[in-house]
Parts: structure tokens; sequence; C-alpha cells
């Protein structure tokens, strides 16, 4: 009984020395971030494809030139058709709405909570000045719909040693494109349409883009 007595009187003391309405002090905590960081340190998930090989490759479609980058494919479908994989699945229909981010000179080409499968039909990847394919989920950098992984088309800059460019492709069941570019100290045009038929029944389709940059002195 003495020795209940004497326990039960050591717990009210230790609990009577702490002071409820007394604030407990937490330790200090500092979060610092750098927007760039990611670029400089993770860029074994990155892969930029230059405006040499876009030449060269002269892409009728983003397949043809996104094959060159590591743990990236774009399936093609009829026309201009395609679904996307970063690292992940081919995702279709609604699960691959939001999956991947697109952006043109580093814009979203769809606000935030609107997709297209099909979201490479939007950018001029044929006479883009560089494609960078970002791997894996998207930091905050990037917000949302970037789950698997992120695609950016980067216009091409004003250069006067090219001030104006042309061409024309024709190809077997009724292919045609045709592109230019115009381009002085500060602005540039380029843009390109294609009109292309297919061995195939109602396959056929046309396809326009056209860019304008302009740089302030």
């Amino acid at each position: 009984m003495f020795s209940h007595l004497v326990s039960l009187l050591i717990w009210q003391v230790s609990t009577a020395s702490i002071d409820p309405q007394e604030p407990l002090p937490l330790p200090e905590i500092t979060v610092r971030t750098v927007r760039q960081a990611v670029l400089d340190t993770a860029n074994s998930s990155l892969t930029h494809v230059a405006r040499q090989q876009i030449v060269r490759e002269a892409p009728k479609h983003p397949n043809e030139l996104m094959d060159r980058v590591p743990g990236a494919w774009i399936s093609r479908g009829s026309g201009q058709e395609h679904l996307t994989a970063l690292r992940s699945p081919v995702l279709t229909g609604p699960g691959a709405c939001g999956a991947f981010l697109v952006l043109e000179d580093q814009v979203p080409v769809r606000p935030s909570g609107f997709c297209n499968v099909n979201a490479l039909f939007e950018v001029n990847i044929g006479q883009a000045k560089q494609v960078s394919v970002s791997r894996g989920p998207g930091t905050v950098i990037y917000g949302s719909n970037a789950l698997h992984g992120v695609i950016d088309v980067r216009s091409a800059d004003p250069d006067p040693a090219s001030a104006a460019t042309f061409g024309l492709e024709i190809g077997s069941d009724d292919y045609y494109r045709g592109r230019f570019g115009l381009s002085s100290d500060n602005f540039a045009i380029h843009g390109s349409f294609t009109d292309a038929g297919s061995f195939r029944l109602d396959e056929q389709y046309q396809h326009a883009l056209l860019n304008l940059v302009w740089f302030s002195k």
C-alpha cells in the first residue's frame, strides 16, 4: 500500500511540473530552392534534340523525331494521331490526358486541367529550334499535367543569315507539304502546310502551322 502511494505522489509531482499552457519550443526548419537546379543537376533525364537533327530528319510526324530520345516513344496512328510514352506505358483514352505536359517556348499549350492525347498536333516540331524532353515525373517547376514527363518545343529565333527559306515536298498517295521562313534581326515567321492523302479511305488530313517570333530592342 505504501509503495503504491509513493508511486502516485511521484506521478502527480511529475505531471504538475508541465504547464499545458506553455508552448513547447520546436526546432527551426529552413527550406530553400533554386528554380533552375533541376535542369542543372538532373540532366540525366533531360534530352535536347538540336535544330541540325530536326532539319536533317524533316519529320512528317512526331514519331520520326522522338525515336532519337531515350526512354521516349510516340506511337503513330492514322494521319497525325499519336500516343505518347515517357518512361511509362503507352497511355490511351482518359488515362493519357494530363499525363504529359507539352510546352511551346516554355508555355503550356493547354491550361491546367485540360488536355489532348494528340497534344503535339499544336506545335511546329518540323521548324523548331530545339525539342527538349524531360523524362519522369515533373517537379513543381512545371506544375500539373507533368505526371510522366515534359516535352518543350522551342521556336526558331530571328536570324538574318537565313533571311528567306522555302521548301516543297511531294510524295506518294497525294502527299504535299510546303514550308517557308522569313527572318530579320528581331522578327521571324515560320509556317508550313501539309495536304496528305492516304492509301486508306478517309485517312487524309490537312495540317497548317504558323509561328511568329519578335524580339523587342
